[in-house]
């Protein structure tokens, strides 16, 4: 059978909306890696939302890459949950649900207190010094409304919390929800409001590690998932 029976035919709007996504001034020749960030970091952004119909021969075009690497980057998308691929329909951006979210940050708390609080028994002075630096960049990003520079910063202070923590197990886990917890993360943000308070709850985090103080940091730690839960949770119901 072939690939136009197999899938419906794509719209003049669908193959505007997702070539518009992935574009790139003068885009360079991307090989796997680089088109696999691109589009993750479309759908993380909201550039590509839920239910977008992912084209081949568009993505082709728009990442300058073959089929071939097209159809590994859908793969790895697939395997990290923020792509879906029925039967007989081709793969389309991951619907976010209400159930799922809530799950990813249930357990997405019990791992950030553990890391949060391996990290105040085990980091050397210098690891607690890097993660207190990035709170004024926290600050600076949010004072100036920048989500996707607030997630790329967010990703350097977990990173400086999985090493100075040292658990490789509670790493490993956060590790496999990454993208979808920079997605909920970004829908989260685009709460009136959200922003700031998250700078609030992460300071008062910053606060409690630099004082080695683990059950303050525990209770700063389930504070803020609790409260970022809860707006993309808003976010979601809202539609």
């Amino acid at each position: 059978m072939s690939e136009a029976r197999r899938f419906p035919a794509e719209t003049a709007s669908e193959v505007g909306a997702l070539a518009a996504a992935l574009a790139r001034p003068e885009p360079p020749p991307l090989m796997r890696e680089q088109a696999l960030e691109t589009v993750k970091d479309a759908i993380i952004s909201g550039r590509l939302p839920p239910g977008t119909r992912l084209i081949e021969r568009e993505m082709c075009a728009a990442l300058g890459v073959s089929r071939s690497i097209v159809r590994e980057v859908i793969r790895q998308l697939e395997a990290d949950r923020l792509v879906q691929v029925a039967a007989h329909r081709g793969p389309r951006v991951a619907e976010l649900t209400a159930k799922t979210a809530r799950e990813i940050y249930d357990l997405r708390a019990e791992l950030e207190v553990l890391l949060v609080k391996d990290f105040i028994r085990n980091a050397a002075d210098i690891e607690v010094t890097q993660l207190v630096s990035l709170a004024p960049e926290v600050a600076a990003a949010a004072a100036a409304n920048d989500i996707d520079d607030l997630v790329v910063i967010m990703r350097h202070f977990y990173g400086v919390l999985v090493v100075g923590a040292d658990n490789a197990v509670a790493a490993d886990i956060l590790e496999t929800l990454h993208a979808r917890i920079s997605r909920l993360r970004v829908l989260a943000m685009s709460e009136p409001g959200r922003i700031s308070c998250s700078v609030k709850e992460i300071s008062e985090i910053v606060a409690a590690v630099e004082a080695r103080d683990p059950a303050r940091a525990e209770v700063a730690t389930r504070a803020y998932v609790n409260a970022a839960r809860d707006a993309a949770l808003r976010q979601i119901t809202r539609g």
